[in-house]
């Protein structure tokens, strides 16, 4: 569904993406993996339209991005940011039907999909009408969520939506996460530097590095078989240490 072609990048002359070549598989997810820098959450926003490439091109569903059909083409994705990316001078219900509004949707279709969607990632309607600074992290990543979700987009892109969550809200939302992934059959792009994230939610995992890609595939497979060190290396930095790994 969603293919890169030769991509780069250039920021002041500096290259952040290196000829980027990969495909993205409809209804399955992919996580971008890497450290800060890497280029990961730089690809999304290529994808998203919210930055120009410098060289090559991205189609979806084999169709070129340009700029006559991108935002036509951006319409079809959902998009979730660390902390929701929400407007703060709105309320929860008019962050999450803000595209729909604009589109000229009526009230009853925008109900109907907000009961929906309330449903879906369990959230309190009774919080609706409150504002972003009001919210839990948590919520906030709910809320993000139910927007990305409203136009119900073909591609979900996720850039670090977990990031800023404690330990205890993050694994909750994990496992949430997953099970609206599998329920919904969306392609997803999600935007990690954290391996055990990536091996919980990928069905092909995308390690980067310098604005390249080092490997593509599954957990198992860079771990099993790394084609380089530094896929080795990546791994083993975010293992806990031997006499915390005793304990657990």
């Amino acid at each position: 569904m969603i293919k890169i072609a030769d991509v780069t990048k250039h920021y002041d002359h500096k290259m952040v993406l290196n000829h980027i070549s990969i495909g993205f598989e409809q209804e399955k997810t992919h996580v971008l993996l890497g450290s800060s820098g890497s280029g990961k959450s730089t690809l999304l926003r290529l994808i998203t339209g919210l930055t120009q490439f410098s060289e090559g091109s991205i189609s979806i569903n084999g169709e070129i991005m340009n700029a006559a059909n991108q935002q036509q083409l951006v319409r079809k994705m959902g998009y979730v940011i660390q902390d929701g990316g929400l407007f703060p001078h709105l309320t929860v219900v008019d962050n999450v039907i803000l595209v729909a509004k604009t589109l000229g949707w009526d009230k009853e279709k925008i109900r109907l999909r907000l009961v929906d969607l309330l449903s879906l990632v369990e959230f309190d309607p009774l919080l609706l009408k409150r504002f972003p600074q009001q919210l839990s992290g948590g919520q906030k990543q709910r809320v993000g969520l139910m927007r990305a979700l409203f136009l119900n987009p073909a591609i979900l892109l996720l850039d670090e939506p977990l990031g800023a969550l404690d330990p205890i809200v993050r694994s909750s939302l994990q496992n949430q996460l997953k099970e609206i992934f599998n329920r919904l059959k969306k392609t997803v792009l999600l935007v990690t530097h954290d391996i055990g994230e990536a091996a919980y939610f990928g069905h092909t995992i995308t390690l980067m590095n310098e604005g390249r890609i080092v490997q593509n595939g599954t957990f198992e497979e860079l771990v099993a078989h790394p084609i380089e060190p530094f896929v080795t290396e990546f791994i083993n930095a975010q293992k806990p240490p031997p006499e915390l790994k005793a304990l657990l």
